[in-house]
């Protein structure tokens, strides 16, 4: 059987899996632990990567090609990222080679959330439009964008940077350096992180500091007050993102991904009310915005995809 090896790191956790057409086979996961540097990290992919193999031995797989997506914007030479903000010391690598050396095999890297977005628009919530956005709310906030069946990477490789796009000027800081993106407030970090401003602000909450989104997202349900806030701070400042991207692009369906996209039943409201008042040019009735139908699996199946052009370009 010939198949693909994907691989998604992100920020917390790295995903590997063996991919073909539309289905993963199967897949592992270990933790990507950044401060450890890119070399433990390149050791441990080796050994999950064995570890996979080893577990589907019997069904006679053959990989033709490995993509690899991760949290960075792809440089100009197409096999490294310029930058890394969720993984610094993972900048500047050459992984293309880093990867085909390991591996004898052809590779190709990409922006995390450009894969997650083609998984979704080739087998997900996307299959039957030919343009849309992807939005990742993970440890940060990535974005991919299709326009007419093609992934938009723009010169510079930053189209779909959404987590980067400034929704309050002067606002929470973001892992950037800058102030105000949304990545500072709809992405785990930056909920967490708002966490702990309220709770050492004196708000009143069943939470403690360094919570995760999950145990945010229960609260709120459960009526917590400072939980409400944090997840409508989020849904506000996405609803801004939304609002931009429509005046930009036109595009008219937004999907959301990520950890945090679980909680868009608490967002949901703030977000439409948000994008409602910024945006009067049409009605926003005509403008979705659904949960990804994938979830850990589309930017395996967006990697599988890139790397299987590979062999037909």
């Amino acid at each position: 059987m010939e198949a693909y090896l994907a691989i998604d790191a992100g920020g917390t956790n790295t995903r590997v899996g063996l991919v073909k057409a539309d289905k993963v086979i199967d897949s592992l996961c270990f933790a990507t632990l950044p401060a450890c540097g890119p070399q433990d990290w390149l050791k441990r992919l080796g050994l999950t990567v064995q570890n996979l193999l080893d577990k589907l031995k019997d069904q006679g797989i053959t990989i033709k090609a490995v993509g690899l997506g991760m949290p960075g914007v792809p440089a100009r030479d197409g096999v490294s990222f310029s930058t890394c903000t969720n993984l610094p010391s993972f900048a500047g690598q050459n992984w293309a080679r880093a990867l085909s050396e390991m591996f004898d095999l052809p590779t190709a890297v990409e922006n995390d959330a450009n894969l997650h977005a083609l998984g979704e628009f080739t087998h997900g919530a996307g299959k039957d439009v030919d343009s849309m956005a992807c939005l990742t709310l993970g440890t940060g906030v990535g974005g991919g964008i299709i326009m007419q069946e093609m992934l938009l990477k723009g010169p510079l490789g930053l189209a779909g940077e959404i987590g980067h796009m400034v929704v309050e000027p002067n606002g929470r800081r973001c892992a950037c350096g800058c102030r105000g993106c949304l990545e500072a407030y709809a992405s785990s970090v930056g909920l967490t992180g708002m966490l702990r401003e309220g709770i050492s602000q004196g708000r009143h909450t069943a939470l403690k500091p360094g919570d995760s989104v999950e145990l945010i997202t229960q609260a709120a349900r459960l009526g917590d007050s400072l939980a409400r806030d944090l997840l409508k701070m989020a849904g506000i400042a996405l609803g801004r993102a939304v609002s931009i991207l429509v005046s930009a692009l036109g595009l008219d369906l937004f999907v959301l991904g990520g950890g945090l996209s679980l909680a868009w039943p608490q967002m949901e409201q703030e977000t439409k009310r948000e994008l409602a008042r910024r945006m009067r040019l049409v009605e926003i009735s005509g403008i979705g915005l659904i949960q990804a139908e994938l979830g850990e699996q589309a930017p395996l199946l967006g990697a599988g995809a890139m790397a299987a052009g590979l062999l037909n370009k």
